[in-house]
């Protein structure tokens, strides 16, 4: 779990929902044409290079800039939450 954060700083909430869905895939790609064929007791659970192999298509959306920028107007105008 550690490295899964790691790896996704500076991804906004929406990026890390495309980031889980597609690595959601990733066995079942992995089955490729035995997909047809595997019960679902047979496909294995999604694992940390299932993520890692997303990141290659899944990017944040958000700049870093951004994200200050955001925290900026948060601190001036926003809520805490505290």
């Amino acid at each position: 779990m550690v490295k899964l954060i790691e790896i996704t700083e500076g991804f906004s909430g929406s990026d890390i929902t495309a980031l889980a869905k597609d690595a959601a895939m990733g066995p079942l790609r992995e089955l490729g044409e035995k997909l047809l064929l595997t019960s679902k007791s047979e496909i294995r659970p999604v694992e940390l290079k299932d993520f890692v192999s997303s990141l290659n298509y899944i990017r944040p959306s958000v700049s870093k800039e951004s994200l200050k920028e955001f925290e900026n107007w948060a601190k001036i105008f926003g809520s805490s939450g505290v």
